[in-house]
Formats: structure tokens, C-alpha cells, sequence
């Protein structure tokens, strides 16, 4: 099996040209610009349901919710997780 063109790659059984490859990761990184976009807008709404959960806490005069630690962790994990395809749309271009 040969693979054409330098920057071709194969995978399993498959052969794939050099312009079709090309095709193919301006496809990945189209789609990962957009998968990041969209997480950055789930880590902004996340952002924004913490901040009311705090107000409301301060307003009752309670302390930190335990649920406010977990957002702010799953909106860290959803940021890596944008920036880490945003990457991957930036090195394909």
C-alpha cells in the first residue's frame, strides 16, 4: 500500500491522497472551531449560573455552596476542553 503525496497518511487499509487528507483536516479543524465555540458559550453559561448560586448565598448569609465548587470545576473542564480544540483548529489552518 502506498500513500501519495507528502502529506498523505494512511489508515488501517485505507489510502489517502495528499489532497483529500487536506480536505479532510480543513473538515476537522472547521468542526473543531466550532465544537469550541460552543463550549466556550456552555463555560460562560455555567460562569453565570455560579455567580447566582454566590448571590444567593451571600444574600442568606450562608457560606460557599458545595455546588458552586463543582461548577467552577466543570467550567474549567469545559474551558481546557475549548481551548484544546480551538488548538487543534489553529494548527490545521
Amino acid at each position: 500500500m502506498v500513500v501519495v503525496g507528502v502529506s498523505g497518511a494512511m489508515w488501517g487499509s485505507v489510502a489517502v491522497t495528499s489532497r483529500a487528507y487536506d480536505r479532510l483536516m480543513a473538515q476537522i479543524a472547521s468542526t473543531a472551531a466550532e465544537l469550541s465555540e460552543r463550549l466556550t458559550a456552555v463555560a460562560e453559561a455555567i460562569e453565570d449560573l455560579s455567580f447566582e448560586i454566590l448571590r444567593e448565598a451571600a444574600a442568606d448569609g450562608a457560606e460557599r455552596p458545595d455546588a458552586d465548587r463543582v461548577l467552577v470545576r466543570a467550567r474549567r473542564s469545559v474551558d481546557k476542553a475549548a481551548m484544546l480544540l480551538s488548538g487543534l483548529a489553529s494548527a490545521q489552518e
